[in-house]
């Protein structure tokens, strides 16, 4: 912009007249533009004038004339670029010819540069809150910055509800500050209903060309949250060492659907939720399992908390675990009994039961199945021992089942009873005789019938040699000085017809001595008198007819099949027991040639003292005599004896007709 004045110059005959002391401004702000140049022009009022321009020392200061001769336009300039702030004085020459010199006045003022002119840049260019009615808030910050350097700024809001804190002084309406900075911003859903609020935050400054600036703020508003469990507690139950207990359930809701419900829990060893993994959307249905593994009786509790992500509402679950000990149980040291009797044996004893109970004591009552246990006592207070016994009488051999039964209560304990009544088999002897005469007395080389029952399982015969055991059965003979086994001949179960060995010492004789009999179901043994001679003569019915035989070997008697002895015939009279022969036998349990006796004998038939043709052993035991009847014995039953060694023979009887 050009500034335009006239100075007139007055030529008076030789001097030019012109107006002094003009002064020039010029103002220039750091930054703006360069001042526009000012100019004059310069006229006479009469012939021209010669004219120059000079600008002493001033390299900022500039001027220029149209013309070098009047009329003319003087142009003057600055260039303040580069000048700090200030203010600066020059001069401007116009020499006229032949006139004096007009001098300008200049000034030039420099100013400080504008404050600069920006743009306000924030983040977040906005916010959002959500709460719940009369819900707390975290509050939320932004940034605001500047494109342009330092800018001063006033931040204020709309909304009651908001409330915002920058990083200078409060103001009136808000709160000020200075970029760069942090504006802190603060929103109170007190005595809001549920719904969305808009509101704003502005930042106004002179030094923003994007002032006002808008940041939107909105609030959601959302009804009060709340979490329930249903069912609030939980009871469990288990015995110590018992079944783990079935698993239960409960229900997680929220007042609003979907909630998010969160827990941090630290779960019990015996505690465990199947299906939760620390959050989950309600509603929601949690598995709860407990297991009594390692656990003493005693109650067990925790508590469950789960609650929203803010934490406003919360929701308990109480869980209680009662671990009890086993209830009292009855035990016994046994569940079964045995009895094994023996008819006709003395009473069995009884047997013990001892009763107690794993926990607290019991009482317990004692029953009987059958009427022939018994028991006593019948009852008491754990622990204690119960005698259990049986009556036998009047069972039959068999197997019978009974059973003892101990009740409380809370249980029940029952004991099975077997008695087994087995028949009397072990053997009894009823007497030992001499097998021909039946008599308790006996001897060497005598063959002895050893009477009972159960002497042996079964009939048996044997020929000679003769065992010393027989189908399980032996005897043998003990008297002073020794044990002689017996050879056996014959057994049953009610007789054994055993050998006496020869050779037995004088000791045996005439003193008690015994005759043992072993069986496979025991051992048996009778007292008897040995003597050194025991004859007898064999003999047969209750008549005890002789065991004689005509020469023809056919059997004298009275039956059919028999016939009677005569008088005059000669006989066979068989015995055993007289005794050893001469020279005596070397093996007398073998077949051998038959030999006289030791010692002579007698033989009385109806009172007389009959002819003895021959007398020796002619088999083990085997004794026989040959004789003839006289001719004067009368038709009947005589009387017949052999005596020996002074030691006569029981009579029998022999039918002469």
């Amino acid at each position: 912009m050009k500034i335009t004045a006239t100075i007139s110059l007055i030529c008076l005959l030789a001097s030019v007249a012109f107006a002094q002391n003009n002064n020039v401004y010029f103002a220039y702000q750091i930054g703006g533009s360069v001042p526009a140049p000012q100019e004059y022009s310069i006229t006479t009022q009469f012939a021209p004038l010669n004219l120059s321009v000079s600008t002493p020392s001033q390299s900022w200061l500039m001027a220029s004339l149209s013309s070098t001769v009047t009329p003319s336009v003087l142009t003057i300039s600055v260039n303040p670029l580069g000048l700090p702030v200030g203010t600066y004085a020059g001069t401007v020459n116009v020499a006229a010819s032949g006139s004096n010199t007009i001098t300008f006045a200049v000034t030039l003022t420099v100013t400080s540069p504008p404050p600069p002119v920006g743009q306000f840049v924030a983040s977040p260019t906005s916010l959002t809150f959500t709460t719940t009615i009369n819900g707390g808030l975290i509050p939320q910050s932004f940034t605001v910055n500047s494109n342009a350097g330092v800018i001063s700024y006033q931040a204020s809001t709309n909304a009651q509800w908001l409330t915002v804190i920058g990083n200078g002084n409060p103001t009136s309406n808000g709160w000020g500050g200075t970029t760069p900075g942090s504006v802190s911003v603060f929103v109170s859903a007190t005595g809001l209903s549920a719904g969305t609020y808009n509101g704003r935050i502005t930042l106004t400054s002179s030094q923003a060309s994007n002032s006002p600036f808008v940041i939107p703020v909105t609030l959601t508003v959302t009804p009060t949250v709340t979490v329930n469990a249903s069912p609030g507690n939980l009871f469990f139950s288990a015995v110590q060492g018992g079944s783990i207990p079935a698993t239960q359930t409960f229900q997680l809701t929220s007042s609003v659907v979907n909630t998010a419900i969160f827990s941090e829990l630290q779960l019990p060893s015996w505690l465990t939720l199947n299906n939760w993994i620390g959050v989950g959307t309600a509603p929601i249905t949690i598995q709860v399992s407990v297991n009594p593994i390692g656990l003493v009786p005693g109650t067990y509790s925790t508590s469950l908390r789960f609650h929203t992500v803010s934490n406003d509402s919360v929701a308990m679950v109480m869980v209680t675990f009662t671990v009890t000990a086993p209830p009292s149980v009855l035990m016994t040291n046994t569940n079964s009994l045995t009895f094994q009797y023996l008819a006709g044996s003395a009473t069995l004893a009884s047997q013990a039961i001892q009763v107690t109970s794993s926990g607290t004591a019991l009482t317990a009552t004692i029953s009987l199945s059958v009427p022939w246990l018994t028991a006593s006592p019948l009852g008491g207070s754990t622990p204690f021992t119960v005698n259990v016994g049986v009556n036998p009488t009047g069972l039959a051999a068999g197997t019978y089942n009974g059973q003892v039964t101990v009740n409380s209560n809370s249980s029940t304990q029952t004991i099975g009873v077997t008695l087994v009544v087995a028949p009397d088999l072990r053997p009894v002897l009823t007497s030992v005789v001499n097998a021909a005469s039946f008599k308790s007395i006996i001897g060497p080389g005598a063959w002895i019938s050893l009477m009972g029952h159960n002497l042996a399982p079964s009939v048996m015969l044997q020929s000679v040699p003769f065992p010393i055991s027989l189908d399980g059965v032996s005897a043998e003979l003990q008297g002073v000085g020794g044990v002689f086994n017996l050879f056996i001949e014959y057994v049953s179960p009610t007789q054994i017809n055993a050998f006496v060995p020869q050779e037995l010492p004088g000791s045996f004789f005439n003193t008690s001595c015994s005759v043992a009999v072993t069986v496979p179901t025991g051992t048996a043994s009778i007292n008897t008198t040995c003597q050194g001679l025991s004859p007898a003569l064999f003999s047969y019915g209750t008549q005890q007819y002789a065991s004689a035989t005509h020469l023809d070997g056919s059997v004298i008697g009275v039956i059919p099949g028999t016939r009677p002895a005569q008088n005059g015939e000669i006989i066979t009279l068989w015995g055993t027991g007289f005794g050893q022969t001469a020279p005596a036998v070397s093996d007398v349990n073998s077949v051998f040639a038959p030999q006289v006796l030791a010692n002579s004998v007698a033989v009385y038939v109806g009172g007389q003292s009959v002819q003895v043709l021959w007398a020796g052993m002619v088999g083990t035991g085997l004794d026989q005599f040959n004789i003839q009847l006289p001719d004067n014995l009368t038709s009947g039953d005589v009387p017949v004896s052999i005596k020996i060694g002074g030691t006569e023979t029981e009579r029998v009887v022999l039918p002469v007709r």
